[in-house]
């Protein structure tokens, strides 16, 4: 399995344990998908495909993903690349897309809790969020997604985080807002669009209120 597009969002994937039926005029497959040189099972998919109609549907389904020392984010997509490392945790979710012979349209939602990795701010701990996607291929979402973060330690430790975000695409993702206590007051991130291209400058605003400056 492999993207596409000429800028592929994901590294090719390899099939295993795969069968498939032609019958009645209609294709059923059905195997995992893993990484090529990692050999980490990344989803099972199941397909579907009406022959005379042109209808069909590819269901994804990630159970127990682990990040950590077998495989990381950027052997699977290089868009990870430049904003994530070091990461450990789990990601469970499913996904399906649908096509009819002239339209596609694909969905999904995909969770994790407790995850740590090293972002270019600082490390983060107990990193939680479900995401649900509007439109899977695109990589775009409904606005309001919620994370959660334990600890982020930009040179100052701040703990007890929600972010409120959105993604509009594999190359951008607009902050609607987050709030953490701190020393007494509120550390609130104001709303701002981020390119996610790791070549690309990233400017956030935070605003203090409520500081017990003893």
């Amino acid at each position: 399995v492999k993207d596409a597009q000429a800028d592929p969002r994901f590294n090719p994937l390899a099939g295993e344990d795969v069968h498939l039926t032609l019958a009645n005029n209609r294709i059923e497959a059905r195997g995992r998908l893993v990484h090529p040189v990692r050999k980490a099972d990344v989803a099972t998919v199941t397909i579907m495909h009406d022959l005379s109609s042109g209808v069909g549907r590819a269901d994804l389904v990630v159970n127990g993903l682990r990040f950590g020392g077998a495989i990381q984010p950027d052997d699977l997509t290089p868009l990870a690349l430049g904003v994530v490392a070091n990461v450990d945790g789990v990601v469970d979710g499913r996904g399906q897309m649908r096509w009819t012979g002239s339209t596609v349209s694909s969905d999904g939602n995909f969770s994790t809790q407790g995850m740590s990795f090293a972002a270019a701010f600082g490390p983060v701990t107990g990193f939680g969020t479900t995401i649900r996607f509007v439109d899977l291929l695109g990589l775009r979402t409904a606005p309001g997604q919620v994370m959660t973060l334990q600890s982020v330690n930009p040179g100052i430790d701040v703990r007890d985080g929600i972010i409120r975000y959105a993604l509009r695409s594999n190359e951008q993702a607009v902050i609607e807002g987050g709030q953490w206590p701190f020393s007494g007051g509120t550390l609130e991130l104001l709303p701002a669009t981020l390119d996610l291209d790791a070549r690309k400058p990233r400017h956030l605003t935070f605003r203090v209120v409520g500081l017990d400056a003893g």
